[in-house]
């Protein structure tokens, strides 16, 4: 029994296998710190390594640059934080001299937004989860960086990286009803438009409706309005020439002529700024793309004309009066242009015809042999003379006929000149006559004097002096 007792007292010794499991489990959690601890030492390194990195891509060395878009492009697989920057400064390259350089940006770039997002992704999303990405690198660019993507992209489509099934899921995301995403959707739509100027030509009929054919209300709508017709003008290179009462120029003249009541007033000076934009863009797509051009900006500037007086005459509509200044304005330099576009194509076709014609003539002494009349004006340069002669001469019709008194524009020359010496005199006379014109009235007055100075010199000579005090 005494045994048994001794037995069964405590021994007063700690137990030993209890402080083991306690020591392994400090050691344990003494691990883990250490791991994160290293790993917050990593992440920190290669944060201050990806500022180095940057810096590189400046580099003159073109090894050091080209090493530097591989890290950037590794490093993006992990997520590093500032990848981003480094992305989106690594587009700039693309207008580097160096052609390996330029090639080195757009395999990354093919990487980065084309092969990328489309891993583990099912075969029928792949389209979408690229067209997701690239929509993604539109979303915050700067205009700079938006130019370069342009290049990127247009390359990427004539090499067939970009595949149309990426250019149909870009198109269907378009037609959604978030305006973000919709613009960016059409901003690389009408970037691949560069390279296949179709894109734009099969879909005007979706690109009309969501854009145009509706009433513009917001700040979003104008900037929808103006990114569709820069696509529009991707058709230049078709030659494309639609009648005056096509659907698109009656979209575009709802575009310009927006409904007053329609606009929501919280946003009103946001969509009035925005309509500047929109309203230059539309009068290029108009130059460009319509057969008879004048009279589609006749008929704009009236109507505008007509929204300047309000409550039966006694009072001016400062909105009114500054969108029709703009479009006098605009439509002054693109007239101007668009008649030396004409005259440029008409003496290349004539050019062409001659050419064409000498070709068909055996005898060399017809084709303008020295010796012979034709031959004798082609090596005194009588002819490259005449044609000069007869260029300058339409040019001076053109400067003449767009400020005449019998012009419409001309008849708001008067009036622009007129506010602009206002200006002038309020800039003089103190505060008391500067409120009877406001700020915005004399910017686009400015604006539209200076545009009607580059069309004519017999009417910007007279006018120097106005604009320069």
């Amino acid at each position: 029994d005494e045994t048994e007792s001794r037995a069964e007292e405590p021994t007063g010794e700690p137990d030993k296998s209890s402080g083991d499991d306690k020591s392994e489990e400090i050691a344990t959690v003494q691990k883990k710190v250490d791991y994160c601890k290293s790993a917050v030492f990593f992440v920190s390194a290669i944060h201050r390594a990806m500022e180095t990195v940057m810096e590189l891509l400046d580099s003159k060395a073109v090894t050091d640059v080209q090493e530097a878009i591989g890290f950037i492009v590794s490093a993006d697989v992990f997520k590093v934080e500032k990848t981003v920057a480094g992305v989106r400064k690594m587009m700039m390259l693309v207008w580097s001299k160096n052609q390996a350089i330029k090639d080195h940006v757009i395999e990354a770039y093919k990487t980065l937004f084309l092969q990328r997002p489309a891993d583990g992704v099912p075969r029928q999303q792949k389209a979408m989860a690229v067209a997701d990405a690239l929509i993604n690198l539109v979303h915050g660019a700067t205009l700079g960086e938006v130019t370069s993507l342009e290049e990127i992209v247009t390359d990427m489509v004539k090499q067939d990286h970009i595949k149309d099934s990426t250019l149909s899921a870009l198109w269907s995301i378009f037609g959604g009803s978030d305006k973000a995403q919709s613009q960016a959707a059409l901003m690389l739509l009408s970037m691949a438009a560069n390279a296949k100027p179709k894109l734009i030509e099969k879909n005007l009929g979706k690109l009309i409706a969501v854009c145009l054919a509706r009433n513009l209300t917001t700040e979003a709508d104008n900037r929808l309005a103006r990114h569709a017709c820069v696509a529009l003008q991707k058709l230049q290179p078709l030659g494309l020439q639609l009648p005056a009462n096509h659907q698109l120029f009656e979209a575009l003249y709802s575009v310009l002529l927006v409904k007053e009541e329609t606009i929501q007033q919280c946003n009103r000076n946001a969509f009035d700024q925005s309509w500047f934009a929109a309203a230059e863009q539309v009068l290029n797509t108009v130059f460009m793309l319509c057969a008879e051009p004048e009279e589609f900006c006749s008929s704009v500037i009236r109507a505008l004309g007509a929204t300047v007086s309000k409550k039966g005459g006694t009072a001016v509509s400062k909105r009114g009066l500054t969108r029709v200044l703009f479009v006098v304005g605009h439509t002054a330099v693109k007239q101007f242009v668009y008649v030396e576009t004409v005259s440029s194509k008409m003496k290349k076709d004539a050019d062409a015809a001659e050419k064409k014609k000498d070709e068909k003539k055996q005898a060399h002494k017809d084709s303008g042999a020295p010796g012979s009349p034709r031959g004798l004006e082609a090596e005194l340069g009588i002819a490259a003379a005449i044609e000069e002669g007869q260029m300058e001469e339409i040019r001076e019709m053109a400067e003449a006929e767009i400020l005449s008194s019998m012009n419409l524009i001309g008849r708001f020359s008067g009036m622009i000149v007129s506010l602009c010496s206002t200006a002038y005199r309020s800039k003089k006379g103190g505060d008391a006559v500067c409120s009877q014109l406001p700020q915005n009235v004399r910017e686009v007055a400015v604006l539209a004097l200076c545009k009607l100075m580059a069309t004519s010199s017999q009417f910007c000579e007279p006018n120097l002096q106005l604009l320069m005090t």
